[in-house]
């Protein structure tokens, strides 16, 4: 389980096998404590400024307890995890061999886009069942396109043909739930109440992906179609991508809630229910909230 710090000036601490959280309270002079075993967490997911003993690292680390740093957008800015070697030598070289061979490289880049794809109009199929959606054109032409990637070539021009696929359904996609509900279009950046509700759940999937590279022994930043670049994770933005459409993790999520609001909104005459901030819950994992 995941315990989730987002109480500002949290102090985070240890005794025994517990770890001991102190969250500040209307009286500055007393502290809520809430303890938690460390034998049912998996992370410790800090959201806040705050502040922690080097027991209380030591405790998380030898159970195996990361302790990671999310920003703004949900996205780690740094993450703490032991010092005992992640997976073995032969999963590297293994990994370094494959990103070394256009054949096989390439045949991995194209599971990773065909899967995200196939998500993607699958997810399309679902909302325009479910909304009475037109989308018969768009699924059509994904369709068809994805059929081409099994015959795009090894060579210098396949990772330009392979990102064209890929950004064409993704278009067409974005265009799609932009007719069910209105926003500004996918901005990374973008401050709305869909872009910030993907934002936050894609940063969640970011470090969920980041986390199993690390603990298999996969370099994150040794890519397969995604040039390399410092300071730019590759293998894992790949990843994600094929994962990002999955109802449990983020689009769905995000989404449905944005258009469940809009329907209560059209359907009712109550006003308020047009203010409503559709933030979805991102069920990736049971967790414990640290609230003051």
């Amino acid at each position: 389980m995941d315990l989730l710090i987002d109480t500002y000036g949290t102090f985070i601490g240890s005794t025994g096998e517990r770890l001991v959280l102190r969250l500040p309270t209307k009286d500055k002079k007393k502290r809520k404590i809430i303890e938690y075993p460390i034998r049912r967490l998996s992370k410790i997911v800090i959201l806040r400024p705050s502040s922690i003993s080097t027991h209380a690292v030591k405790l998380a680390l030898e159970h195996e307890v990361d302790i990671v740093y999310l920003g703004a957008f949900g996205k780690p800015v740094g993450r703490i995890f032991g010092s005992d070697s992640r997976g073995i030598a032969t999963t590297r070289r293994a990994q370094l061999e494959m990103s070394t061979n256009p054949t096989q490289a390439l045949y991995l880049a194209k599971s990773f886009v065909t899967g995200k794809c196939k998500n993607q109009i699958t997810y399309l199929k679902y909302l325009m069942a479910k909304y009475d959606a037109d989308f018969e054109r768009e699924i059509t032409q994904s369709e068809t396109l994805l059929q081409t990637i099994e015959n795009i070539p090894v060579g210098e021009k396949a990772r330009e043909q392979l990102f064209g696929v890929e950004g064409y359904i993704a278009d067409k996609y974005w265009r799609c739930l932009k007719q069910l509900y209105k926003f500004p279009g996918r901005i990374p950046q973008g401050r709305d109440k869909f872009n910030s509700a993907l934002n936050y759940g894609y940063g969640i999937l970011y470090n969920e992906v980041e986390r199993a590279c690390l603990y298999i022994g996969l370099d994150p930043y040794l890519g397969l179609y995604h040039a390399e670049r410092y300071g730019k994770p590759c293998i894992h933005t790949s990843q994600k991508g094929v994962c990002a459409p999955d109802r449990r993790l983020s689009t769905r999520p995000s989404c449905g809630a944005c258009l469940r609001v809009q329907t209560a909104c059209n359907n009712s005459q109550d006003l308020g229910a047009c203010s409503r901030t559709p933030y979805p819950l991102i069920p990736h994992q049971q967790s414990f909230r640290a609230c003051g």
